[in-house]
């Protein structure tokens, strides 16, 4: 068994602590084959993956650049866990198209840095867009929502209501909490790939 399952929420009929954990979740925990410390396995989920699919200017949704991000968001002043933290910095590498802090010096691209914006099929759409991946970022409220909370912190800075609503807009650069430009970027077309399978083909 890999460790106790601690996150619970009051029953809103008789106020009774009940656990919050998926019946998947609870069978991977315990499953002696999937030990964390004895195997070296971490299976952690993702809590929020926020696509921005347009941008409405004079009316008009613009869908051709669009924006992506996943928020790990810990309530009740938790914070990420070792292995947690490094599991997420790893694919927060993996999945940034935007260049990330080391990728800068002096505030200037190094050279070779990630590519800051890639073209992929959208199968909803239709067509290819431009998609801007912002990686992973932490969300920690002293509370259980943005309301109830004397504080919150993105990526350890503080933040107001206001602020997190402009982040998961995309008003605001996930990165650097400053208004976020949108632009259109260079457009290379190539062969979309394949989605499970090659009905999802155009």
């Amino acid at each position: 068994m890999t460790t106790d399952w601690r996150e619970y929420t009051g029953c809103p009929a008789c106020g009774a602590q009940v656990s919050t954990e998926y019946p998947f979740d609870a069978w991977v925990r315990t499953h002696p084959d999937l030990e964390s410390i004895k195997d070296g396995i971490v299976i952690t989920d993702g809590d929020k993956w926020i696509h921005r699919c347009a941008i409405r200017t004079g009316g008009v949704a613009d869908k051709s650049v669009q924006y992506l991000m996943s928020v790990e968001v810990k309530s009740f002043a938790r914070d990420l866990k070792p292995s947690q933290r490094d599991t997420l910095a790893i694919i927060n590498v993996l999945l940034r198209t935007m260049p990330w802090k080391e990728q800068r010096s002096n505030g200037r691209l190094i050279s070779d840095h990630a590519q800051n914006v890639r073209t992929v099929y959208s199968h909803l759409n239709g067509r290819y867009i431009q998609i801007l991946c912002y990686g992973i970022h932490k969300l920690r409220l002293s509370d259980g929502t943005p309301d109830d909370s004397k504080w919150m912190t993105w990526d350890d800075k503080p933040i107001t209501t206001a602020q997190l609503v402009g982040l998961f807009r995309f008003d605001l650069n996930p990165d650097s909490l400053k208004k976020l430009e949108h632009r259109h970027h260079k457009f290379t077309p190539h062969r979309p790939e394949p989605l499970f399978s090659d009905d999802a083909l155009p």
